[in-house]
């Protein structure tokens, strides 16, 4: 018999998580942990190192969408499944491009759940329901190409001016000079062929650069 897969579940309806909980024991899947929101999830991965997660969106206090993205910079390689009651495009191609594994609404069958589960445990992403708007084979590229394209330095950058940081704030935090740091900027926007700080957000968040990472 295959290993059982240790998850932990992100929900604040209680309800949800028991249901859920009772459901996926027939399936070879354990859930660990229980979670409310994502700062108690936070908490959890400090002592747990779970196959996979399980996070909704709409949760208060720190919701999955803040949350998936402490999870691509403070637990890398986590692999998270989200959880919605929507279904747009936009959102789901951003949440993909942020480092999410899936994408299941939440009156999905337990059976497609659990398939997702396994599939993200065994395979690094699942793809399956959302082919109409992921490419997985894309999206890596993508990502490869622009990491050949971005100096790491300015990877950092990117990561940083996507989540609202300053110019002062940017250099601070990676401990360079302002004018350092407008170089690379300067540098950054020629090569995305964009005009100034503005153009160059949409242009990231369209392209997932938010996820770029800056790993060598």
């Amino acid at each position: 018999m295959r290993e059982c897969i240790d998850i932990v579940i992100v929900d604040d309806q209680e309800s949800y998580r028991t249901g859920l909980c009772s459901c996926l024991q027939d399936f070879n899947i354990k859930v660990i942990a229980e979670a409310e929101n994502g700062l108690m999830l936070l908490k959890i991965l400090k002592d747990l190192n779970p196959d996979v997660i399980l996070l909704d969106i709409e949760m208060p206090k720190l919701d999955g969408s803040k949350t998936l993205d402490i999870l691509a910079k403070e637990f890398p390689g986590t692999k998270t499944i989200i959880l919605s009651q929507y279904d747009e495009e936009t959102l789901i191609r951003d949440f993909f491009n942020r480092g999410a594994r899936a994408y299941i609404p939440k009156n999905s069958k337990v059976e497609v759940i659990c398939d997702a589960i396994k599939k993200v445990r065994d395979f690094g992403m699942y793809t399956d329901n959302v082919k109409k708007f992921i490419d997985p084979k894309e999206l890596a590229s993508r990502r490869g190409n622009y990491k050949l394209i971005y100096s790491r330095r300015e990877r950092e950058i990117i990561q940083l001016l996507c989540k609202g940081k300053t110019i002062h704030d940017i250099s601070r935090v990676l401990c360079i000079s302002e004018k350092t740091t407008e170089t690379h900027l300067t540098e950054i926007y020629k090569k995305a062929r964009v005009k100034g700080r503005a153009e160059f957000l949409i242009y990231a968040i369209q392209e997932g650069l938010n996820y770029l990472g800056s790993e060598s």
